[in-house]
């Protein structure tokens, strides 16, 4: 606390009475001598805005004002009083409750439903002034998750108090329960304590204003520094950045250290992003360091958390037996990750000796030559539409050799042409599968080789022995790119709606529902005529089910309502 002054003006709360609120100017002897009829002005100031400004004159030692409520918005008051020269002598902090809130009135269809009944919930807000407004509905089963209300952090005790006292405030709802007959003295005497603060206008009365630290958002940025591969910054380098999902691109200069800024960015998540400076003379030599992305933390000083943790001792026991009855039925397992890998199929047209050939006829896969020592003498079976003879030792195409014809078919191992003889040295374990061609439209094999027919034998070993080569773009792509960057910043996410199941037949309701949270939708939407309706299913819970509504309109008013229906 400040020290105490031998004289000096006091700023007194008198008495709230009807429209008014009155308050005290209070002077010691020795200050009331000097500045006897001397006028000082009373601000009143509320976020940061000036709401109320009047002049008195200290005729007496003590001097009330009556300051008219309805000037005055709702939420915390900063009374001032103020020498003519600028110098700030008193303060005191008031709370103003007499502008209406909004008038939210909760309705269902019926005032007791059983179990996995379906509710129609009404929302309506006589307003006189139709503004636009938006509102957030949350429900849940009071008997599973007990909660006191005056522990809650709503809109009117965040918006009205909280936002506007340093330090952690207990049970700041507990101010605006209407059921506690002393929260506004109760209120009077927070404000005296926790309100209490240290007040200088010097800086404002010499036009030093704060900078601002944060800025409004706009989109989303993308930043980071381009620097030499010596490592020094890079100024006025150019870069492009480009969004191809969206057919977008943008360009900027770096500044003298080097660093680049891409403001007010729209895009989805996951999208690819790709920032390049090849637009420079010397883009070889350059290097790219992007900032990097975060999620937002957690904030973990936050002393209203607390406020959520339930009593063990008092409301623990509902909770476990809720936990108990939905696990009942259930067997909990580990994570179970099914993978594959799609397998690749040699075929003949990875030899550029058969990649004139149509679709084979016939595929031997390796699994039917399982039992099958020696290839020879399992081909004659597994060759279908090709004759072996005897006596030639050579093999034919069926319908051909039925009609005289006398023109071998032609073997080929992974695309290289081999003989008869040159069978047996095949082992059939290595096959990995057998072509058969039994037209050659085009002739591409048939003029080499003069044969009627193609046999293409491929083996496992084939993708070990014949790698295709690279080029140079796929040899080029694999390197680091120190002048192009590809990221997947973080972006806008599509809109996520609550889960609320129905039960609209009779099959669905055989299912256990041990829900805690009945529904909730944080963008709710009055009509024209300020009324709105929901429509959702109460869980297998009974009890009391509590709606919470709280919004605010276009003018900046907020409201917040309570309603309760039953469960049987």
């Amino acid at each position: 606390l400040p020290e105490v002054k031998a004289e000096g003006l006091s700023l007194v709360l008198h008495k709230e009475e009807g429209d008014n609120v009155q308050f005290g100017l209070v002077s010691n002897d020795a200050f009331f001598e000097k500045n006897t009829n001397q006028p000082f002005y009373v601000l009143g100031q509320s976020n940061g805005h000036l709401v109320y400004a009047a002049q008195a004159t200290l005729k007496n030692a003590s001097v009330l004002i009556n300051i008219p409520k309805d000037k005055l918005p709702n939420g915390i008051v900063q009374l001032s009083i103020m020498h003519p020269d600028g110098r700030l002598i008193s303060e005191r902090l008031v709370f103003n409750d007499s502008q209406e809130f909004l008038p939210i009135k909760i309705s269902t269809d019926k005032t007791v439903y059983g179990q996995k009944d379906p509710v129609k919930l009404s929302i309506a807000v006589a307003n006189k002034d139709t503004l636009k407004s938006n509102y957030s509905v949350s429900i849940v089963d009071e008997a599973k998750v007990p909660y006191n209300d005056d522990e809650d952090l709503g809109i009117l005790s965040n918006y009205l108090l909280t936002s506007d006292l340093k330090g952690y405030v207990e049970r700041p709802n507990y101010y605006f329960n209407t059921a506690n007959a002393n929260r506004k003295e109760a209120l009077d005497a927070l404000l005296m304590t926790q309100g209490f603060r240290r007040f200088s206008y010097d800086d404002l009365i010499a036009e030093k204003l704060p900078q601002v630290q944060f800025m409004p958002e706009q989109g989303i940025n993308i930043s980071g520094i381009l620097r030499l591969n010596t490592g020094r910054a890079y100024p006025n380098g150019g870069l492009l950045l480009s969004i191809p999902s969206r057919n977008f691109r943008k360009d900027v200069y770096t500044d003298n250290s080097g660093r680049f800024v891409f403001e007010n960015l729209v895009f989805a998540d996951s999208s690819k992003v790709t920032v390049n400076a090849r637009g420079n003379d010397n883009f070889r030599n350059l290097v790219i360091n992007m900032d990097q992305s975060y999620f937002p933390a957690i904030d973990q000083g936050n002393p209203y958390a607390r406020n959520n943790i339930q009593n063990i001792d008092n409301e623990m026991k509902a909770y476990l037996t809720n936990s108990k009855n939905e696990y009942r039925t259930s067997i909990l397992i580990d994570e179970i990750q099914v993978t594959g890998v799609q397998k690749k199929q040699v075929t003949s047209k990875e030899f550029s000796a058969l990649s004139g050939l149509s679709m084979p006829e016939h595929r031997i896969e390796a699994d039917r030559l399982s039992g099958c020592n020696v290839l020879t003498m399992c081909l004659s079976t597994l060759l279908t539409g090709i004759t072996y003879d005897t006596q030639t030792l050579k093999y034919y195409v069926s319908r051909n050799y039925n009609q005289g014809s006398r023109v071998p078919v032609q073997f080929f191992l992974n695309g290289m042409p081999i003989d008869e003889p040159s069978l047996n040295s095949i082992q059939t374990a290595e096959i990995e599968a057998i072509e058969i061609f039994l037209r050659d439209d085009l002739g591409t094999v048939s003029r080499m080789y003069q044969n009627d027919g193609v046999v293409s034998i491929m083996t496992k070993k084939n993708d070990q022995k014949k790698m295709p080569r690279m080029s140079l773009s796929e040899i080029e792509s694999l390197l680091p790119k120190t002048n192009i960057v590809e990221m997947m910043p973080l972006g806008y996410v599509k809109e996520r709606k609550f889960y609320a199941p129905k039960y609209d037949t009779p099959a669905s309701k055989n299912t256990n529902d041990y829900r805690t949270t009945i529904y909730w939708n944080p963008d709710v939407v009055l009509d024209a005529t300020g009324q709105v309706s929901l429509d959702f299913y109460n869980a297998d819970g009974n009890g009391k089910y509590k709606v919470v509504v709280e919004g605010q309109d276009e003018a900046g008013t907020i409201g917040r309502s309570v309603y309760y229906y039953n469960v049987k």
